[in-house]
């Protein structure tokens, strides 16, 4: 007993032979139409056989037989197709009812040869029913018939089939190799029906299966795929293409594609070239990637990739199908990527610039500095005025500051380039700092003949929190640019409280100088940029104020921005900078200048503020220790010197050990033998609770916070600032005496 899953199995499994791939369930579902096409046509030729009897009947009186075998005979056919439509048991009787007929003929005319055509006929239909198998029962029975018969014939019984009395071996078998030869080209014929029926069936499976490829490549494209024909309409519109241009596709169906998507002044030169190639089949475009302008349904033009390429198949009118990307992101890529190029060619010719120019703003001074250190050596240089040795000294001394401001600025743009410089809040006041950079940019404007004037436009509060240092740079380099600028005239810093909701100081610089173009302006608060190569050469710069003040007045919750500027007359810088709330400040009206008085005032003191102090001085430079001993020396100190980190450590236990230690440690950071770190460690980790002032050339962000994990109590950096150096000695000192 067969199971039902073997049977389910066979269903599915590949026939053997040639059935292109197709199951034995897929080709017996596909050769169903024909087999019920071979049934009607088989029933058209048993009506016919039926026909041919009754005609025949009358020869020698076989309406019996006629009618008898005949419907006998087609009875047989119609009761197998409706029990078993479409079966090879149905096809096998189609073959046996069709030689029914045939012997039936034969037999109605006494063996007439010419009956023998109805046998070829009968396998000729059968070619319809594609089954070359189903051909050779009826083949057996009209064989089996004619061997009774002949036997029968033989044996003295007429059985009115043959016109012979006696029927040889060799007859019959001339006449079954006839039968078997003629079966075997109608079943050969058959068979290439059969095989047709499924190659065809194979090609429009693989072209259905190729169009269902092709249209899932087209709807699922991210270019926009469109068809046309010859005139340019379109036939084809894919989802693509209707999100690229915002058109339906029922809506674009049948339009000009130059009317509708690609402007004509674009589309013309392409649509002569598409009728060139119907012409002569050349063309200039086909093929290529060109860039076009398109439009959207909304109006607005955009740069799309357009390629164009021809669908040519036999039979058929020429298409062709055009391929369009939306390059839009591309484009604005490219300009994005040129634009910073460009910037980045400026940059590296702004830096090159800036390095020339560097070159000569750090050449000029060294060449002051070293020129006249050169000749203090020398006393016969300097027998005639003493002033002249005054005159070197204060030479080296501008110059050095002047290098020192260089450096300073180059340092702090590159902190801040690093994102590593930090302002601080304090506590001040805006009058006190305005009156402190107008004192220290005085001597400098009074030396060029240029009146330096301030004017308060409001109340003031009295103080606010901030960043005094990082405001009286950027007010001093605004002042230092207005003053070198002009030739004569004036400079006045106007000072006003502006926005009560969210206060801020405006101080707006004011000169009468040369002032700037509009291109000019444009290039201004660029790093190692100044507003042209004539300017930098004449006045001198490294084109870095303007660009730190406008970043350190940002971090400070303002701006610094142009106000106006005019060629020939004069520029407005205005710098801006938060206060943070005021509600309940004092606010003052100040007047003049009462501070500067002030400010001399306090800086008159004792000339020896040191005096009966003890520093000790951890230096390995010996210029570095001459000029900090004398420094401090003359102010009063008693100064010990070491060379590294080691001695010092010493040093300090032999004082503490004899009663008499140092009120301040100043200790350089690098040194050989035992470094400053180290040192500052040592003397920690023993107990010594003295002060000690970090000395170091290093004024990056973070040195400080470093120094004084190390253990130190304060930081100066190198080179020193002689007033500055002494208030850190004179406040560590008095702090140490108030804590004993």
């Amino acid at each position: 007993m067969i199971s039902r899953s073997a049977v389910t199995s066979s269903e599915v499994r590949p026939v053997p032979g040639c059935n292109y791939g197709f199951t034995a369930a897929e080709v017996a579902a596909i050769l169903s139409d024909q087999y019920s096409r071979g049934e009607r046509l088989v029933r058209v030729a048993l009506i016919a056989h039926f026909l041919v009897g009754m005609c025949l009947a009358p020869f020698y009186d076989t309406w019996l037989m006629a009618v008898g075998v005949g419907l006998a005979a087609v009875m047989m056919f119609h009761v197998a197709s409706w029990q078993f439509p479409r079966s090879f048991f149905t096809r096998c009787m189609i073959g046996v009812t069709l030689q029914v007929f045939v012997a039936l003929h034969i037999y109605q005319m006494h063996g007439l040869p010419e009956m023998h055509f109805f046998f070829f006929t009968a396998f000729a239909v059968m070619i319809a029913c594609c089954d070359w198998k189903a051909m050779w029962p009826g083949t057996l029975l009209i064989i089996g018939q004619h061997i009774v018969f002949a036997l029968l014939t033989n044996s003295g019984i007429n059985v009115f089939f043959f016109p012979e009395a006696y029927i040889s071996f060799w007859k019959l078998f001339f006449h079954f190799g006839i039968a078997c030869v003629h079966v075997g080209i109608c079943g050969f014929w058959a068979h290439l029906y059969r095989s047709q029926i499924l190659h065809d069936r194979r090609a429009a499976e693989e072209l259905r299966s190729s169009e269902l490829q092709k249209q899932a490549v087209i709807q699922t494209a991210l270019d926009g795929v469109i068809t046309i024909d010859a005139t340019g309409c379109i036939v084809e519109f894919n989802p693509a293409a209707e999100q690229t241009f915002g058109c339906p596709r029922d809506t674009m169906l049948g339009k000009a594609l130059a009317a509708i998507i690609v402007p004509s002044q674009h589309f013309g030169p392409r649509a002569e070239s598409l009728t060139r190639y119907l012409e002569t089949g050349e063309s200039s475009i086909l093929g290529q990637r060109i860039e076009v302008r398109a439009i959207r349904a909304f109006g607005d033009e955009f740069p799309a990739e357009l390629s164009i390429a021809p669908i040519h198949l036999p039979g058929k009118p020429r298409f062709f199908t055009a391929f369009i990307r939306d390059i839009s992101e591309r484009k604005s890529a490219e300009a994005e990527l040129q634009k910073a190029k460009d910037s980045a060619e400026l940059a590296n010719k702004a830096k090159s610039e800036f390095l020339a120019n560097m070159s000569h703003e750090i050449r000029t001074p060294m060449t002051a500095i070293l020129g006249y250190a050169d000749l203090l050596p020398d006393e016969n240089n300097f027998n005639q005025p003493s002033s002249l040795r005054i005159e070197a000294v204060q030479a080296i001394k501008r110059n050095g500051e002047h290098l020192l401001a260089i450096i300073n600025d180059i340092l702090d743009l590159s902190k801040i380039e690093a994102g590593e410089l930090t302002v601080e809040s304090l506590v001040c006041s805006p009058r006190a700092v305005v009156e402190d950079v107008l004192s220290l940019m005085r001597v400098r404007s009074q030396a060029r003949g240029i009146a330096l004037d301030v004017a308060y436009e409001t109340h003031m509060p009295a103080r606010f929190r901030s960043d005094p240092t990082r405001l009286r740079q950027i007010l001093m380099n605004l002042i230092a640019n207005a003053i070198k600028f002009s030739d004569g005239g004036s400079v006045r810093l106007n000072v006003r409280l502006a926005d009560r909701d969210q206060p801020k100081l405006e101080f707006d610089v004011v000169d009468t100088g040369i002032g700037m173009s509009p291109e000019q302006q444009e290039r201004l608060f660029r790093p190692f940029t100044q507003a042209d190569t004539t300017t930098s050469r004449r006045f001198g710069g490294t084109g870095l104020g303007l660009t730190i003040s406008r970043r350190l007045a940002r971090m400070l919750g303002g701006d610094v921005r142009i106000v106006e500027s005019t060629p020939g007359k004069g520029t407005c810088f205005r710098a801006t900078i938060a206060t943070g709330p005021v509600d309940g400040v004092e606010m003052i009206v100040p007047i003049g200048e009462d501070l500067s008085k002030a400010r001399a005032s306090r800086q008159e003191g004792s000339s020896c503020p040191l005096a009966g102090c003890r520093v000790l001085l951890a230096e390995d430079c010996p210029d570095n220790q001459r000029l900090i001993s004398f420094v401090l020396s003359k102010a009063g100190a008693e100064v010990t010197v070491v060379e590294n980190g080691q001695l010092a450590v010493d040093a300090a236990q032999r004082s503490v050990h004899a009663g008499i230690p140092p009120h301040v440690i100043l200790m350089d950071m690098q040194m050989p033998v035992l470094d400053g770190y180290g040192a500052v460690a040592l003397l920690r980790s023993k107990h010594y609770r003295g002060p000690v002032v970090a000395l170091t050339a290093h004024s990056m962000s973070g040195d400080r916070e470093k120094c004084l994990a190390a253990g130190c109590d304060d930081y100066a950096t190198k080179p020193i600032d002689r007033t500055r150096l002494i208030q850190q000695v004179a406040s560590h000192r008095v702090g140490l005496c108030q804590s004993r």
